[in-house]
């Protein structure tokens, strides 16, 4: 992505945008469950990121002028590559937080029942 035209990097700004909008919606809606089950904030996956991200968001007149933009053929080729290796990449980084997150409840799981079996013990 290092050697992207102008017009590219406003394709791959705008799929970076769009895609943290969808996910800190997401994200948002359980931070705030967690929030309020443990009393912690959750900075980064919860309504603060999220107002931060939807307070840079382009209004719809500035996605109008965006799409005007004419591409031909080969330019928007490039734009829907880079696009898709944008998605590509956030669903790389999403199934490395699951992997994660799986293997947190994991070793949670495992530990409960060692401390279960030493009270019994």
């Amino acid at each position: 992505m290092c050697h992207a035209t102008p017009v590219e990097r406003l394709a791959i700004i705008e799929a970076i945008e769009e895609t943290g909008n969808v996910l800190f919606s997401l994200t948002a809606a359980l931070a705030r469950r967690i929030e309020a089950e443990e009393h912690i904030t959750l900075r980064y996956l919860g309504d603060f990121h999220f107002q931060l991200e939807t307070g840079h968001a382009m209004s719809g007149e500035d996605h109008r002028e965006l799409a005007e933009i004419a591409l031909n053929d080969a330019q928007r080729a490039r734009c829907l590559t880079h696009v898709a290796r944008v998605f590509e990449y956030f669903n790389e980084w999403t199934d490395e937080l699951l992997t994660f997150a799986n293997a947190e409840i994991d070793a949670s799981a495992l530990q409960a029942g060692a401390d279960l079996l030493q009270k019994r013990a």
